[in-house]
């Protein structure tokens, strides 16, 4: 239907419920006129009554008459059916991310930091509800996430790698200093290296085993030293 002015909220409703203290009567006032019985439903000490002539009550406009007295201990109440009160506001918890439209989201509170293998959506935002720091999801790989630290800058949590290697080298000899009868003569050879972290093997001249390096990407340095090769001769 047409609208002049701004379109009417779509509403949700829920009934409206009137309190009925006794008195030692049977006649009472409602907060709303009702036009038959079937608008209300009246319940004393949580029993549903059944309305109409002879029945447990009859109702009046706004005016209600029980067929026996309704005492001060008596849990009476009225629920009226056809008198339903209109608000903008959806019941709590019933507002799910489905409902939300593209582009509006929401924050999900935990009393712990994501980790790697928290799944979701690259632009969720997660808050730890104990520290105050609040992450964004910048990577979207199953298992292997990346949770970017949007508070203070710092403690971005990404994912782990391990990663085996095998090293082998050896230093080069050594520079010419003298030719002696019209032959270079040269420095000896650098010793050979070789280390491995390939299943727990033993190597180096201690036999020992290397451990797997746990790297974090964008946060560690790792740097190779190869031994000097060999003096120069001199004659």
């Amino acid at each position: 239907m047409a609208y002049i002015g701004n379109e009417a909220q779509t509403a949700f409703t829920s009934f409206d419920k009137q309190t009925i203290t006794g008195n030692g009567t049977a006649v009472y006032t409602l907060s709303h006129s009702v036009a038959n019985d079937q608008e209300v439903e009246v319940f004393v000490n949580n029993v549903r009554q059944e309305g109409g002539s002879g029945k447990a009550y009859t109702v009046s406009g706004n005016q209600i008459t029980f067929s026996e007295n309704i005492a001060s201990t008596d849990d009476c109440y009225v629920v009226f059916q056809g008198k339903a009160l209109q608000t903008v506001v959806p019941p709590a918890g019933s507002v799910t991310s489905a409902m939300l439209a593209s582009g509006v989201g929401s924050i999900i509170k935990n009393a712990s930091d994501p980790a790697t293998n928290t799944n979701g959506s690259v632009g969720d935002v997660w808050l730890n509800t104990t520290s105050g720091q609040m992450y964004a999801l910048t990577d979207a790989t199953t298992n292997a996430n990346v949770w970017t630290n949007i508070g203070d800058g710092s403690g971005t949590i990404n994912p782990l790698y391990a990663i085996q290697y095998v090293v082998i080298a050896g230093g080069g000899g050594g520079g010419t200093t003298t030719v002696s009868a019209g032959v270079p003569s040269g420095g000896g050879g650098g010793a050979g290296g070789y280390r491995s972290s390939y299943t727990s093997e033993n190597t180096g001249g201690g036999l020992s085993t290397e451990s797997t390096i746990t790297a974090t990407p964008g946060s560690s340095a790792y740097t190779i030293t190869i031994g000097a090769g060999g003096t120069a001769a001199t004659y």
